[in-house]
């Protein structure tokens, strides 16, 4: 996170959009949380950031997949950042690709999210000309109710129905693929917890 060129482009923002224009900004910012400081939580309060952390489930899963270089994982780190920025009343958001925000890309193309700027193909329009409004619905975060594979899915409550961005770029059956491997995930990650469970219950009455 480089927090001064994170100040400026906020203030910057701020000055030419909610100054000068007299419009309404929303700044979103998705972080691993592990560097959040004092200073950043103070930055985030006073802009009214909504903040996405990346967590990946559990202490064990999460720990898996985001370790540090001394080989440590960094779960713990994150839910205490979670709680500062909780103790501050700055608000942890979810998806909201499309909707309540844009991502915009060094050339100054729009996306409805950061992992869509490899797909050229969901750019929505640019900051010289208007946004393709039926390309942002199009490339929008889905409600798991207008996903129609979704709704007679037993596991959609869990999996919301994936990303975005794998579900729009899925083609020739890809999409059933990526339905089964979640099932088969969900299933696998279900049995390891009861299991875990059953097992903390036996050494509580052993």
């Amino acid at each position: 996170m480089k927090k001064e060129l994170l100040q400026k482009i906020t203030e910057y923002a701020y000055s030419e959009i909610a100054v000068k224009r007299n419009k309404t900004i929303n700044f979103l910012i998705n972080t691993n949380a592990t560097l959040i400081s004092e200073e950043i939580v103070e930055l985030f309060r006073k802009y009214r950031f909504r903040v996405t952390v990346s967590i990946d489930g559990y202490r064990e899963i999460h720990d898996e997949n985001r370790i540090y270089h001394n080989g440590k994982g960094s779960f713990s780190m994150v839910t205490e950042k979670i709680g500062m920025l909780k103790n501050n009343n700055v608000t942890t958001n979810s998806c909201e690709a499309g909707r309540r925000s844009l991502t915009v890309d060094e050339s100054g193309k729009y996306f409805a999210c950061q992992n869509m700027i490899p797909y050229k193909h969901t750019t929505l329009g640019d900051v010289d000309a208007n946004i393709n409004d039926l390309k942002r619905r199009q490339f929008m975060s889905k409600d798991i109710t207008a996903v129609s594979q979704c709704k007679n899915c037993s596991i959609r409550n869990l999996c919301l129905g994936g990303c975005e961005v794998e579900r729009i770029n899925s083609n020739n059956g890809s999409d059933k693929q990526m339905c089964d491997f979640f099932k088969m995930e969900w299933k696998n990650i279900l049995y390891a917890y009861s299991r875990l469970m059953e097992l903390k219950e036996s050494e509580k009455n052993s």
